[in-house]
């Protein structure tokens, strides 16, 4: 039962992997295009219109499909019941999202978001119509339908996002996008699962009593992710929110595509076994090795070529952004590691340590962040949440070992090898740039060899240090034994 738990979590987190490469494979190439055609300030825009936007979606967000997964053998009428709670708050959302429209334009001084939050507003309201039955795909371990369904989304915001931009060249290309994501996604829902929902309250009282502490995290996650842009937007500008936006969409790029569809893989997994402790730690070991043998070097690595990779790919009017790249790319390599703690906290049913340590970080942040950002502006904010990520992370790691069962030791026999081969990465990838051999070649060609440089040093350093260490059991075996042996059963999170 467990090799089958395992097995099944190991392709979850495959396909979830692979969507993601998918969809940032898409949001690459569509951020490259949009950053050509549209202006920082474009960007900015859009992204003091989100601050609402997602402050009224995570609010009214009750995480019904976490409660629908975590549940064991859940009734009819407990889906009927999350998808008539999600109507009814994305009806309310909508709502208030228009009626705050007027005074946001008035409070952030830029009359264009007025019309920008009445389109946002109509977004909420689709999306709050999305057919529940897709939470199944997640549950029953379906993931290659969550796959086609996510990237279905994905897709056809892209189809009307760039084509707009070219014809446009202004921030209403993306707010298109966004409206087209929403109405893919509630399309998709009811052509893939043939669950028809129907109106019905007799079970919030339970959804509630899960939920409540999620309304918590919610808002305290909307102060950690948004705060940089609601006050970068009223004391900086627009430019400075764009700038700071990209950076983040850049500098967390391991977090967003490489960490999180392992998590929302993981999750239903540790949901099975969350009965079986010495299964559970286990489990949670072998998926930060996972986690860390790629987040790592690929979140120091963007650090590390920031500074060719932006005027290259991006063009020269987001150099401003590269410094902010460099810290948020490390902050978000940091996080990657500490992720993995929260699914096991759902699975366990403690959500109320996600908002405890939530809590912990907004303290934190939002006083610095307005201190550094005032003194330094759009650079502050991403020194604030730097310092904040660093400091709390000695807090996040004792809770999780705690929980888990896991001591200091036994976590870093899991993860040296992959902090050592990133360190010797990221050296020779900083010394080839400042190299004076390759002063007088273009920046493409730099960028290029610098990342080919450290994507062979990375997997040589590392399974050098691994076979001198006599090729212990661990993620560089499992990845070897699925390379050269076919028929093996995958092994990333669960073990006999």
């Amino acid at each position: 039962m467990t090799s089958k738990i395992g097995g099944s979590i190991a392709k979850g987190a495959a396909w979830m992997l692979g969507f993601k490469l998918a969809e940032q494979g898409i949001g690459m190439v569509s951020m490259v295009i949009l950053a050509r055609l549209l202006m920082p300030e474009d960007f900015g825009l859009v992204a003091m219109a989100m601050v609402l936007y997602a402050l009224l979606e995570l609010l009214g967000a009750m995480g019904s499909d976490i409660f629908l997964i975590q549940k064991k053998n859940p009734d009819r009428h407990l889906y009927d019941t999350a998808w008539t709670v999600g109507v009814i708050v994305a009806t309310v959302e909508a709502i208030l999202l228009a009626g705050l429209a007027r005074p946001a334009a008035i409070f952030y001084e830029e009359p264009r978001l007025e019309a920008i939050a009445y389109c946002l507003a109509f977004a909420l309201f689709i999306g709050g119509y999305k057919n529940i039955g897709v939470v199944a795909f997640r549950k029953e371990m379906e993931f290659h339908k969550e796959f086609i369904f996510m990237l279905g989304r994905k897709i056809a915001g892209f189809l009307v996002t760039v084509p707009l931009a070219f014809a446009l060249r202004n921030y209403w290309a993306l707010i298109a996008g966004i409206i087209t994501a929403n109405t893919a996604s509630l399309i998709l829902s009811y052509l893939m699962h043939r669950f028809r929902p129907h109106f019905s309250l007799t079970g919030w009282r339970e959804i509630y009593h899960f939920s409540k502490w999620l309304y918590i995290n919610n808002f305290l996650f909307f102060l950690g992710q948004r705060a940089p842009e609601f006050l970068l937007g009223k004391m900086v500008g627009a430019k400075a929110v764009g700038l700071f936006n990209i950076g983040y969409e850049v500098g967390t790029l391991p977090l967003t595509a490489l960490v999180a569809p392992i998590n929302r893989a993981v999750f239903p997994g540790y949901a099975k076994i969350a009965n079986n402790p010495e299964l559970l730690k286990r489990s949670y070991l072998d998926v930060a090795a996972a986690v860390a043998i790629v987040a790592l070097p690929a979140g120091f690595g963007i650090a590390a070529v920031a500074e060719l990779l932006v005027p290259v790919v991006l063009g020269n009017k987001w150099i401003p952004a590269v410094p902010i790249i460099q810290m948020l790319a490390i902050t978000g390599a940091l996080g990657s590691l500490l992720t993995n703690a929260g699914a096991v906290y759902l699975a366990l049913g403690k959500p109320h340590y996600i908002t405890a340590l939530a809590a912990i970080r907004v303290a934190l942040l939002l006083p610095a962040m307005y201190i550094l950002t005032t003194q330094n502006g759009v650079i502050g904010a991403a020194w604030a949440a730097l310092g904040t990520a660093v400091i709390t992370a000695p807090v996040e790691f004792a809770l999780a070992f705690r929980t888990v069962g896991v001591r200091t030791s036994e976590y870093l026999i899991c993860i040296w090898r992959s902090i050592l081969g990133t360190a010797v990465m990221y050296g020779a990838v900083r010394g080839l740039i400042t190299a004076p051999l390759f002063s007088n070649f273009t920046a493409p060609t730099v960028l290029l060899v610098a990342i080919l440089l450290g994507f062979s040093v990375y997997i040589l350093s590392t399974l050098s240090i691994w076979a001198a260490t006599g090729n212990p059991e661990g993620i560089e075996a499992t990845i070897l034994k699925r390379l050269f042996q076919r028929d093996q059963t995958p092994t990333i999170s669960m073990r006999e």
